[in-house]
């Protein structure tokens, strides 16, 4: 049985390039449920905006500046990055 309660909140996002091209926009906010992690966010934008699920799904979440697990909490106004991985050379 889920105990947590129905209160929403919102976080923002940013998106790569690409998936901003395709948006027209690179922020997009999100709203989930308060106990919602990295994953429900970004399980939220691919219902939103099926059009970059595949390249949404290559993205690495990044909070404060570090990259963190799917299974991180999220909370009110936090600010996620969806950004490509680096490729070295």
């Amino acid at each position: 049985m889920d105990n947590s309660s129905n209160k929403m909140i919102t976080v923002n996002v940013r998106l790569d390039s690409q998936m901003a091209e395709t948006l027209g926009t690179n922020r997009v906010s999100v709203t989930v449920g308060e106990s919602s992690t990295v994953f429900d966010v970004k399980e939220e934008i691919k219902k939103n905006h099926p059009n970059i699920e595949d390249r949404l799904n290559g993205t690495l979440p990044v909070i404060s500046g570090k990259m963190v697990n799917l299974d991180q909490k999220v909370s009110q106004g936090e600010n996620i990055a969806f950004l490509s991985p680096a490729a070295g050379g």
